[in-house]
């Protein structure tokens, strides 16, 4: 007898944090819950916390960041950074979220092509007309992310640091070897003390800096 496959699950909501009253009605309606596995969140309108807040209400469902784009709104090099890396990568991991996934890949210099919509988002990386490749904040904060942190890695509890410091840690399922994502959203240099069981090191972190450590315990 061919055994019965479980139909796709859904992700519900696909939209930005500014608005968890929405997935909160799909997720406590019994009828349709059955049929979603999770709830993706942009990044657009709200605070990364609606995330925390939601899982709260509902810890069955995964959380995803599918979708994020920084464009012509941000003045500077750094401030993406912050953003992409302080807020988007570290407070989603930091707010329950499973993966990260940021849009678009790819744009030329014109922030092309799309079919109506943003006119001045950005890509990952940038490709001009001779092809040449530019790599935008975006690049960096998932090059951050995804330096040490592997598939199956959990994330493990850790406290605050100095105020300023985002951060959020996990430990690769692999080898056992603990990664910490650091961002310096303060104006002055902040030294961090981490420590992990009998092992631990100091860091001086400077003002919008960002930073991933990686060792074993």
């Amino acid at each position: 007898m061919a055994q019965r496959k479980s139909p796709p699950l859904l992700l519900d909501h696909d939209h930005n944090w500014d608005e968890p009253q929405s997935p909160a009605r799909v997720l406590g309606d019994a009828a349709a819950a059955r049929y979603v596995g999770g709830v993706a969140w942009h990044c657009y309108k709200g605070r990364v916390v609606a995330q925390s807040k939601l899982h709260d209400q509902f810890p069955a469902f995964d959380a995803y960041m599918t979708e994020c784009s920084g464009g012509g709104w941000q003045k500077d090099f750094e401030e993406a950074m912050r953003w992409f890396y302080g807020e988007v990568a570290i407070g989603s991991l930091d707010n329950w979220a499973r993966a990260v996934a940021l849009w678009n890949l790819a744009l030329d210099t014109t922030h092309g092509p799309h079919a109506g919509g943003c006119k001045n988002c950005r890509g990952i990386v940038t490709i001009d007309a001779r092809g040449h490749v530019t790599r935008n904040a975006e690049y960096y904060a998932l090059a951050h992310v995804t330096r040490c942190l592997r598939t199956g890695a959990r994330h493990v509890a850790s406290t605050d640091g100095p105020d300023g410091i985002k951060s959020v840690a996990f430990r690769n399922e692999d080898d056992g070897s603990l990664v910490l994502l650091a961002y310096n959203d303060a104006k002055q240099p902040r030294r961090i003390d981490v420590r992990a069981g009998a092992r631990g090191f100091e860091y001086e972190l400077p003002a919008g800096t960002a930073a991933t450590f990686c060792w074993q315990p």
